[in-house]
């Protein structure tokens, strides 16, 4: 007999049978939960677009009536500036990694509707989720009228290794907050 009619007389060859084994399943099952995360992750990230980029520290943003402008970020333990009456939240200590800042905000009223101050629409974010409320504010509310400006100082205490700080603001208002602030603490 041939090699050839070995072969054929013994048929097609047996087709493999084996089954994946349980290592195989139980490390798919983490891989497939992994892939329909980034899918979800995806999804999210093209059905919301990005926030409104933040106007560069020093450049001027607009909000509802008017443009905002950040003219300084000064860190608390290197300035001898105190507010003008002891403030309670200021007396509390300073949150491990974390220090003060005074923010020097100018608003000005470009639209005959003006301006519509409230200190508590401010806040500082960070692009991980990070949000701080003013410790304090130079001044609680106002309403600028068209032509008129407002200086308004803030504190508010941050990480000390903080990227992309942003002051928000009314609407869609957010100003860079640069990295001069920094503490080397």
């Amino acid at each position: 007999m041939s090699i050839d009619q070995a072969i054929n007389q013994d048929g097609p060859p047996a087709q493999d049978k084996r089954r994946p084994s349980r290592r195989t399943v139980f490390a798919l099952v983490p891989l497939a939960a992994l892939a329909t995360a980034g899918v979800g992750v995806g999804a999210a990230r093209l059905l919301r677009p990005p926030d409104v980029p933040a106007t560069p520290l020093g450049a001027l943003g607009s909000l509802d009536g008017g443009l905002a402008r950040i003219h300084g970020i000064i860190p608390l333990e290197t300035d001898s500036w105190k507010p003008p009456e002891p403030v309670a939240t200021l007396k509390s200590p300073i949150a491990s990694g974390g220090h003060r800042v005074r923010v020097l905000l100018e608003l000005t009223a470009s639209k005959a509707s003006g301006v519509r101050f409230e200190s508590t629409d401010f806040a500082v974010g960070e692009i991980v989720g990070f949000r701080a409320e003013p410790l304090w504010a130079s001044q609680q509310s106002a309403i600028i009228s068209l032509g008129e400006n407002l200086q308004v100082t803030f504190i508010f205490e941050i990480p000390n290794k903080a990227i992309q700080l942003v002051l928000e603001g009314p609407g869609q208002l957010r100003l860079a907050l640069g990295t001069a602030h920094h503490s080397n603490l």
